[in-house]
């Protein structure tokens, strides 16, 4: 799954001007984010083209943005399958050399990881810079779920705002 996050983070490389709908909100089965209005979600077309790499259970949760400075976004949801967020950060070592694998031909600088707090929102992070461009893949659990949000472009304060409007919602539980 590492790998397919990190391939997904380079293809959000090749999305800046491709095409899209007018709607600034992004949204899954259990998440909503509201991005500024100079975002634009890639139609349905191409989002379907692009999630194809995800695993099928990801697929129908996933979303995709850019904005016309050349800044990309993608989030999704999938079951935690038992994932914490301290579970992360014990192996977090190992997340990292999983993105290094899946990026061969592209140095990973300025590498930092950790928790932090988006409004009401925790998040483990993975930040570095990939030829002078920032990408930061974010995962936030909420309950059997986590929700992984990739961006590439991104300066932290347009991470930090964009990310304090995400809003879960709750996946009803069977009976």
């Amino acid at each position: 799954m590492k790998r397919t996050i990190a391939l997904f983070c380079a293809t959000l490389f090749l999305l800046f001007s491709q095409g899209a709908s007018a709607e600034t909100l992004m949204s899954g089965n259990e998440f909503q984010i509201t991005l500024p209005d100079s975002w634009h979600l890639l139609d349905e077309v191409m989002l379907s083209q692009i999630v194809s790499i995800l695993p099928q259970t990801t697929q129908q949760t996933a979303s995709i943005a850019y904005n016309d400075s050349g800044s990309a976004i993608c989030a999704f949801s999938r079951p935690s399958e038992g994932m914490t967020m301290e579970l992360m950060s014990l192996f977090q070592s190992a997340y990292i050399a999983r993105i290094e694998k899946a990026l061969p031909f592209f140095e990973m600088e300025n590498l930092i990881t950790g928790t932090t707090a988006f409004s009401t929102n925790k998040f483990f992070y993975i930040s570095f810079t990939v030829l002078e461009t920032p990408v930061w893949v974010l995962y936030n659990f909420t309950g059997e779920s986590v929700i992984t949000v990739c961006t590439v472009g991104m300066e932290i304060v347009e991470v930090t705002n964009i990310l304090s409007t995400l809003t879960t919602i709750p996946v009803p539980t069977q009976q």
